[in-house]
């Protein structure tokens, strides 16, 4: 795609804006050299430079073959500017920008227009002078670093149930949404207070454990047990887990950011499966132990069966 150069703002002569690879209009406008030298005074025109000077009326009076070049760049119709831009132009007296699709040549692009009355000795609008930048390539980096980004935190968020972030000193300052149905209050709420308010570090059996090691020592940590209860007193257990950050400017230390997954059924399935199997081990224990006492008393019953078939012999 065509690139379409930014002006330099500098004071131009109107021997070089009308030794510019450029062709007026001719259609009657009488005053398209007025207008033009005065747009020379605030841009030096290049033949790469996509732009345009036009009446009050947005009528086009010349433009460069770069402006040419570019499809429809402002949604006008034939030799007019879009009715919109020369409106506001006319009613606000001031400059209009806008980002757009463009088409070069065939192909898709993005650019940035810029366009601004030109005024007269009375200070009346006796013009429009518009320029254009093409911005494709840092809309299309911004476009593929925001896929990426939204990528990322689509395979988060399937891997976890809440986003946590907290300062240099421990205060929350970013919580997801999700917290709400947890807590049974709005995220919002936690801004600001540190995160034992919204819950405590826990052991496997539920003792609290104080803040991690590795939160002190600013290392990441991983699947650590998190407790919290909603205002009914019901708790749920989370794994966090957390890396820290750091100013990119400074290097100093920012704080922790990670991530919260549920881990409330699992635990009861596993308290429950551990129950289950301490009661089977204790039916089995008993079972053994009444297999025993029957032996003992199968035994005994025995001798004295033997004793008394000897006494009756």
């Amino acid at each position: 795609m065509r690139r379409f150069l930014e002006p330099e703002f500098t004071v131009s002569s109107q021997s070089q804006a009308t030794n510019a690879m450029i062709e007026p209009n001719r259609n009657g406008i009488t005053k398209w050299r007025e207008l033009l030298a005065q747009a020379a005074e605030c841009v030096a025109f290049s033949p790469d430079l996509a732009f345009y000077v036009a009446n009050p009326d947005g009528q086009i009076i010349l433009a460069s073959p770069a402006y040419y070049s570019v499809q429809n760049p402002t949604g006008g119709q034939g030799e007019f500017i879009a009715s919109h831009i020369s409106d506001f132009i006319a009613t606000h007296r001031e400059s209009f920008e806008q980002n757009e699709r463009v088409d070069v040549k065939g192909r898709r692009g993005f650019a940035k227009s810029c366009h601004y009355p030109v005024f007269g000795d009375s200070k009346s609008v006796i013009g429009i002078f518009g320029y254009y930048v093409d911005t494709t390539d840092q809309l299309e980096t911004l476009q593929k670093i925001t896929r990426e980004l939204d990528r990322k935190n689509d395979q988060v968020r399937a891997s976890s149930d809440f986003f946590w972030e907290i300062d240099g000193e421990g205060k929350i300052f970013d919580l997801s949404d999700r917290i709400t149905d947890v807590a049974g209050r709005p995220a919002v709420l936690f801004i600001g207070r540190a995160l034992s308010e919204l819950g405590e570090f826990v052991d496997r059996a539920g003792n609290a454990t104080g803040l991690p090691t590795a939160i002190d020592g600013r290392q990441p940590f991983r699947d650590t047990i998190f407790r919290i209860a909603d205002e009914r007193e019901q708790e749920r257990f989370f794994h966090l887990s957390g890396v820290p950050f750091f100013d990119t400017d400074t290097g100093a230390f920012a704080g922790f950011r990670g991530v919260g997954t549920d881990v409330t059924e699992r635990f009861r399935m596993e308290d429950s499966a551990a129950r289950a199997r301490s009661q089977l081990e204790q039916a089995r224990e008993d079972l053994t132990n009444r297999n025993t006492q029957l032996e003992m008393e199968r035994g005994r019953a025995e001798k004295a069966l033997r004793a008394k078939s000897e006494f009756l012999a």
